[in-house]
C-alpha cells in the first residue's frame, strides 16, 4: 500500500518511463483531434467530443494519474454517449464477473491470502481494455465525422431522388 505517496523509481522489469514522454505522447495523440477540431464549424458537439478525446488522451498517457482522473472525460462523455453495440455489453457484463470474483470466488478459492493484489490488478487491468477501446473508437468516430449535420446531409439525398 502506497498510503497516497507518489514516489520516483526505477522498475526491474518494467521500463521506466520518464515525465517528458508522457508530455510528448499526450501532445502527439491530442494534435490530430485539435487540428480536426480547428477545422470543423464552431458547433458546441464538435468541442465537446474534442474535450472528451483529450481528457482521455490525457488520461492514458499522463505520468501518475491518479483514477479519479477518468472523470474528466467521463462527465462530457455522458451528454454525448450513443447506445452500446453488442461487444461493448458484453464487456459490461464482464464488468459484473471481475465484480463477482473479486468479492467472493477470490476468497473462497483462497487466494486472498497469498495473492491479495490479485483482484485489483484484474479490475484494473479489464478496465484498461475498456478505456483505450472507447478513447480509440471514439478518436476514429471523432477523425471521420465531417461538419454537416445528418439532417442536412438526408435533405440533400432527398432533393436528388
Amino acid at each position: 500500500m502506497t498510503g497516497g505517496l507518489v514516489q520516483e523509481y526505477e522498475h526491474s522489469v518494467l521500463p521506466s518511463i520518464h515525465p517528458i514522454v508522457t508530455i510528448m505522447l499526450t501532445v502527439i495523440f491530442t494534435l490530430p483531434a485539435m487540428i480536426k477540431l480547428f477545422n470543423l464549424n464552431r458547433q458546441p458537439c464538435h468541442f465537446l467530443r474534442c474535450l472528451v478525446l483529450c481528457a482521455l488522451t490525457s488520461f492514458l498517457f499522463g505520468w501518475h494519474v491518479h483514477e479519479k482522473a477518468i472523470l474528466m472525460a467521463i462527465i462530457p462523455l455522458t451528454y454525448s454517449l450513443p447506445l452500446l453495440n453488442p461487444l461493448e455489453s458484453t464487456y459490461l457484463l464482464g464488468l459484473g464477473a471481475v465484480f463477482i470474483y473479486e468479492n467472493a470466488i477470490h476468497q473462497l478459492l483462497g487466494l486472498d491470502k497469498n495473492f491479495p493484489f490479485l483482484p485489483l490488478m484484474l479490475t484494473s487491468a479489464y478496465c484498461s481494455v475498456g478505456v483505450i477501446y472507447a478513447w480509440a473508437s471514439y478518436y476514429v468516430y471523432f477523425l471521420k465525422s465531417d461538419d454537416v449535420p445528418t439532417r442536412i446531409k438526408s435533405e440533400k439525398v432527398n432533393k436528388t431522388d
